[in-house]
């Protein structure tokens, strides 16, 4: 008799949504209170980037520090509603590649920090596109029905071999 797979399958399900909610890029609860926000959070040079953040009390005003991007150290953002502001900007040509950290911080003393991660222009070179469309969609979608049946008859297997005898 199996016990105790239904605890584990939980505890499994909450180690996995806890690491979805730490990974989840741009977005930054830490800091002075105030949460805020990158979409995207990973651009090219060139690209628009929306800046967000919520304050911890009212507020008139907010601004962005982006001097890691080569931007001015003090942009004033525009208001939303008395604790959000947000703020546009177009990714410097001169931004240089990899994580950079904004900070944005509240007139009522509240902040945060995001990160935007500036990649290289154009994709990598993962060779010339013979596997891309056509007859290999067919094997690729063949190839998946396998994995899937070879799965469904092994848990059938042991679902057999695990039966009680009587």
């Amino acid at each position: 008799m199996h016990t105790g797979w239904f605890p584990r399958l939980l505890a499994g399900a909450a180690v996995g949504a806890a690491g979805l909610v730490i990974a989840l890029p741009g977005v930054a609860m830490a800091g002075g209170g105030a949460s805020g926000s990158a979409e995207p959070s990973t651009v090219n040079t060139g690209d628009n980037v929306n800046f967000f953040i919520q304050c911890e009390s009212s507020s008139s005003t907010a601004s962005l520090t982006g001097t890691s991007l080569g931007l001015p150290s003090n942009i004033q953002m525009d208001e939303i509603t008395d604790t959000e502001f947000d703020l546009d900007i177009t990714m410097p040509k001169s931004a240089s590649r990899g994580s950079h950290k904004v900070s944005m911080q509240c007139e009522d003393g509240s902040f945060t920090s995001v990160t935007v991660v500036i990649t290289p222009h154009g994709g990598a070179d993962t060779g010339d596109g013979a596997m891309s469309g056509g007859a290999s969609t067919a094997a690729i979608a063949l190839g998946g029905l396998l994995v899937v049946g070879a799965g469904a008859g092994g848990f059938l297997l042991h679902r057999r071999r695990s039966a009680p005898v009587r």
